[in-house]
Formats: C-alpha cells, sequence, structure tokens
C-alpha cells in the first residue's frame, strides 16, 4: 500500500505536466502526444529510483539539496516557453514541443524526486525492480491520462489553455521550490 501511495504522489507532477502538454498537443497528434510523454516520463521514473537506490546516503542528501532548483528551472524554461508558443497565430498547426531537448527536460524535472524515492525502497520493504515497476507504470498512466484531459481542456479554450498550461509549469517550479526551501519538502 506505501507503494502505492508513493506512486501516486510522485506521479502527480507528471500528470501536471502532461495536461499542460495536452493543451498543446495537435488534434492529429495526441495519441503520439501522449505515449511519447508517457514513454519518456514513465522509463525516467523507472530508471532514476534505480540511480536514487544505489546511491550512498550521502548522495541522496546532496540530491535533495539541489533537485527542487534543477525541477524549478526546468518547469519554469518550458512554461515561459509554453506561454510563449501560445502568441503564435498558427498555434494549433504546430506540433507540440515533445521531442529532444524539451522531452528530455519533462522527464528529468519530473523525477528527480523519484531518484530520492529510491532510496526508501528498503523501508518500504519493497524490491526494488518492483518499485521501479510501480512508478514507471504510474508515471506512464497519470501521463496518458493528463495529455488526453489536456487536449479537451484545449480545445474547450483554444490559445488561452496553452498559457493557462504554461503558468501551471511554472506554478510548480515555484511550489517545489518552495516546499523544499522553507518546509523541508
Amino acid at each position: 500500500m506505501s507503494l502505492l501511495l508513493l506512486a501516486f504522489a510522485l506521479s502527480l507532477d507528471v500528470f501536471a505536466v502532461a495536461l499542460s502538454r495536452g493543451v498543446a498537443a495537435p488534434p492529429r497528434a495526441v495519441l503520439r502526444t501522449a505515449l511519447t510523454i508517457g514513454g519518456a516520463v514513465g522509463v525516467a521514473h523507472g530508471v532514476m529510483p534505480l540511480i536514487g537506490w544505489s546511491l550512498t546516503a550521502a548522495m541522496v542528501a546532496l540530491m535533495r539539496d539541489v533537485d527542487h532548483w534543477v525541477a524549478f528551472v526546468l518547469l519554469g524554461l518550458i512554461g515561459v516557453h509554453m506561454i510563449l508558443e501560445s502568441r503564435h497565430p498558427d498555434h494549433g498547426e504546430r506540433p507540440a514541443a515533445n521531442g529532444g531537448k524539451s522531452l528530455f527536460a519533462l522527464a528529468v524535472a519530473t523525477s528527480i524526486d523519484a531518484a530520492v524515492a529510491g532510496g526508501t525502497f528498503a523501508a518500504l520493504g519493497q524490491p526494488v525492480a518492483i518499485g521501479c515497476l510501480a512508478l514507471a507504470l504510474a508515471a506512464f498512466l497519470f501521463a496518458i491520462a493528463g495529455v488526453y484531459l489536456g487536449r479537451v481542456a484545449g480545445i474547450a479554450l483554444g490559445p488561452r489553455a496553452q498559457v493557462a498550461g504554461g503558468v501551471v509549469l511554472i506554478l510548480l517550479g515555484i511550489r517545489i521550490l518552495v516546499e523544499h526551501q522553507f518546509f523541508g519538502g
């Protein structure tokens, strides 16, 4: 049960990011967008806990000291980029930024906490492979749901939905930063 709660909690950021990317997804590319983002964050959420588990306690503490800054910068940059993209008149015809650097940044930004969580598998009494698989599967499913729900919002709200998605990413980055800086996140 603890592993399911952990997977759910770590996938909420994935859902928010996927929701914002679904807003920008071209109508004919929603499935491809969902699978691309879902695959990227799923792999990241499966690999990062393994990395975290294999690191020493000192390295996990170091990651905890900087993970919020990395997530803040990456999500902020992607959010600003989305807001700027929404101002293009051909907004609906352009493919969403789901490839290359943007996709890698999304996957890393949403999976940094999963690396730290990987160090907790022993305390949860979970085998590492099962923990990595649970986090990867949850992230994959949350990403697909987020993209599809984001696309529905995009249809209903048009370019304003992409601005809202960018703002959500920026606020998510700020929330992560504030939680870690002031509340020991």
